[in-house]
């Protein structure tokens, strides 16, 4: 049977009764004493370590994944509000068609705000500024009633966004306005009858509003400032300038209420508790969750970056930068975590704001833990050396004369185990958790063995957890470069060597997947069929609607195979991606087919960017179709247009990536530089040479900015019938 620690001693002290007392008992409890105190402060120092160490490890995770989730957030709200920029550029591009040829649209006429009659949710209306005269809306008859086909518009837009409180509608320089609301309910009264609304309209002239006069100066389209409207709403605007035949006509765009606005982007990062909001380039709050204060989306507050809180007005700034990261500020009187990412389509930036003790919560958990595990084992380390001191004690005096020759015995035997504990220990510290304590003493030592080495199991579970975090994410990032090698594989790269063309094309994504693609075929021996494209998304969304869209155009180029049909192709792929188009996505192609016997080419243009023809040294761009995106409206014309290519005549095709990327001043490389590069490229240079020095010109412009959308472009040089 094995002894307890106290019987132990108490034997050992019956044996050495016989010997000396005093002298020996004052070396052993001296002895005793002062190991005891080792021990004890190599186990709080070894406390405060473990504990410190895992406390910096769990701060870094938990910063770490604040900063992620704000980077998803940014990019969620980012891909939200540039759909909403999209759509308000649509509207602007239709107000501008029916401007241009307005004796083409039959004459409509839409309820007047002038009129007794209700607006009703969803109605489409017109209304006139104050300072227009009867006379003066006599005069423009003829331009409203062509214009007013421009409801159907505003009602399919309005199908888009019909949630909450919006507003859609085009002003005109002329002092009218076309205008669609909708209401939370999508019913009742938009405006209020009678007298009330005579009051509400009688200072009601958008010409007049700051989001009108800015949209006016723009080249774009353009997020507004918060601002409170006629309704006693704080609204925000996205605005674009359309244009007639004497210039700027007016000013499109899409409105709604700042708190509708961000409730449904609360709902859709499925978060509504959090202090979450958008900073513009100039360090102004456009969306927010707070109501008021420093940090609210409401006119009048001041630029943040240079509120007197030096720690938030510092993160404003580099939030304005383009910068992500997390940092600590104090709002309010309270201290919290700033993660702040950057949305890089509009150049605002993301933040949600979380209390530094909510962060810190597994932090403080995981100190806890440790301090917890460790002070077991000092309590019974104690206990261990308060029971054989008091144990000694008695012994020695009971028997006196027998401690010289006990106490160096007993001193052996019950620190023998303690010294063997003490190397454990230090093994652990030095990181070695896959070391374990052997302590078979069947005593209190063998306990504190034991909790050891339950502790040391808890640090290496928790550290494989943070192993498969790490793994987890590795697989993600091979999935994604799988799924680009697919894509990759779907675009032709078996160039075809024939003495009458020469062709190259190339495809580079914004990300691991695009929703850029290029495609070339033969309909025949004497008809090669071109297609560049470029979906509104990108990543997986658009690789995978990039992938439907590819399969309609060629299968229904094939099928059909004449060129003459080429508008029948493109119209039936367009009406097969809206019956299969449940994510309001779209398309922008520009599909052509060459005779290459006669160089006749014939070409149809969805919304896409206009190709480049080059004859001899010289660089143009061919007429922009009229026709809308592939995906948006059923039923929609897309006419052909045919040229004839000469020996050494090239076409250049591409997507906006291409036109549109910026460097780190943010100017775009637009069309003037591609033609100019273009013209530059020797008479003599081949389809690949040219693709090559329109990329090596985009790389030189960008530098080191990260690229921000797929790139794509497709050379076409026409040698002739040799």
């Amino acid at each position: 049977m094995k002894l307890d620690i106290k019987k132990r001693v108490l034997l050992w002290g019956l044996f050495s009764s016989l010997l000396t007392f005093l002298f020996a008992g004052a070396i052993f409890l001296y002895s005793m004493t002062g190991t005891k105190e080792e021990l004890v402060m190599w186990g709080t120092e070894m406390e405060d370590g473990v504990a410190e160490s895992v406390g910096r490890l769990s701060e870094r995770n938990a910063k770490e994944r604040l900063r992620e989730s704000a980077a998803l957030k940014a990019q969620h709200i980012d891909r939200e509000l540039t759909i909403i920029s999209e759509g308000v550029e649509y509207l602007a591009n239709r107000m501008t068609m029916l401007l241009s040829a307005p004796g083409q649209y039959p004459p409509r006429t839409l309820p007047n705000t002038r009129a007794d009659v209700s607006i009703l949710s969803g109605m489409p209306y017109i209304h006139y500024s104050p300072g227009i005269s009867d006379e003066d809306i006599a005069s423009l008859a003829e331009e409203t009633g062509a214009v007013s086909n421009f409801a159907d518009t505003l009602a399919l837009m309005s199908e888009s966004y019909a949630v909450g409180r919006a507003y859609f509608y085009a002003a005109s320089r002329k002092g009218y306005m076309l205008w669609l609301h909708i209401n939370p309910d999508g019913q009742g009264n938009v405006l209020p009858d009678g007298e009330a609304r005579e009051e509400m309209l009688s200072d009601s002239d958008p010409r007049e509003r700051p989001w009108y006069k800015a949209s006016a100066q723009a080249t774009g389209v353009a997020f507004s400032k918060p601002y409170l409207g006629i309704d006693g709403h704080l609204n925000i605007e996205c605005v674009a300038p359309y244009a007639d035949a004497e210039g700027f006509a007016g000013v499109a765009g899409i409105g709604f209420d700042v708190e509708e606005v961000y409730r449904q982007m609360a709902h859709a990062l499925a978060d509504d508790s959090g202090v979450n909001f958008v900073l513009d380039d100039g360090g102004d709050v456009v969306l927010s969750s707070l109501p008021s204060g420093i940090l609210a989306a409401v006119p009048g507050v001041a630029d943040i970056r240079e509120t007197g809180d030096k720690d938030l007005a510092a993160a404003a700034r580099r939030m304005t930068a383009g910068e992500s990261g997390v940092a600590s500020v104090t709002v309010d009187g309270e201290t919290y975590y700033l993660a702040f990412a950057p949305m890089k389509t509009l150049g605002w930036s993301f933040g949600t704001l979380i209390k530094k003790e909510t962060a810190m919560e597994p932090v403080r958990e995981a100190r806890e833990n440790v301090f917890v595990s460790m002070s077991g084992s000092q309590t019974i380390l104690k206990n261990i050396f308060a029971g054989a001191k008091r144990n000694a004690t008695l012994a020695f005096v009971i028997a006196a004369v027998f401690l010289a020759f006990a106490s160096a015995k007993l001193a052996t035997r019950i620190t023998k185990p303690i010294r063997r504990l003490t190397e454990g220990v230090r093994e652990i510290s030095g990181g070695n958790l896959e070391y374990k304590l052997d302590l078979k003493t069947g005593d209190e030592i063998e306990l504190l063995a034991d909790s050891f080495n339950k502790m040391t199991d808890n640090l290496s579970e928790y550290m494989k957890n943070l192993e498969r975090t790490a793994t987890e994410k590795e697989h993600i990032k091979t999935e994604m470069d799988l799924a680009r090698n697919i894509q990759d594989g779907m675009l032709p790269k078996d160039f075809p060597k024939q003495r009458e063309f020469d062709i190259f094309a190339t495809m580079h994504p914004a990300k691991a997947v695009g929703g850029d693609f290029y495609d070339f075929y033969f309909l025949d021996e004497n008809h090669l069929a071109v297609t560049v494209a470029d979906v509104s998304d990108k990543g997986v969304p658009a690789a995978l609607f990039m992938v439907i869209t590819k399969t309609l155009l060629k299968d229904n180029a094939i099928r059909v195979r004449e060129p003459e049909k080429l508008s029948n192709a493109v119209e039936q792929a367009n009406d097969a991606l809206i019956a299969s188009n449940q994510e309001g996505m779209f398309v922008t192609a520009f599909c052509g087919v060459l005779d290459i016997r006669t160089g006749t080419f014939r070409y149809a243009n969805a919304g896409h960017n206009p190709p480049l023809i080059r004859r001899g040294t010289e660089s143009a761009y061919l007429p922009n179709g009229e026709s809308l995106m592939l995906g948006v409206m059923e039923g929609e014309a897309y006419p052909a247009k045919t040229i004839t290519l000469a020996p050494g005549d090239v076409l250049f095709l591409y997507t906006d990536g291409v036109t549109e990327a910026m460097d780190e001043n943010r100017e775009m490389f637009r069309e003037s530089r591609l033609k100019e590069t273009l013209d530059a490229a020797l008479p003599t240079a081949t389809a690949e040479d040219m693709v090559g020095a329109v990329w090596k010109a985009l790389q030189d412009f960008t530098a080191d900015v990260e690229q921000s959308d797929d790139v794509t472009m497709l050379a076409l040089v026409y040698h002739g019938d040799k």
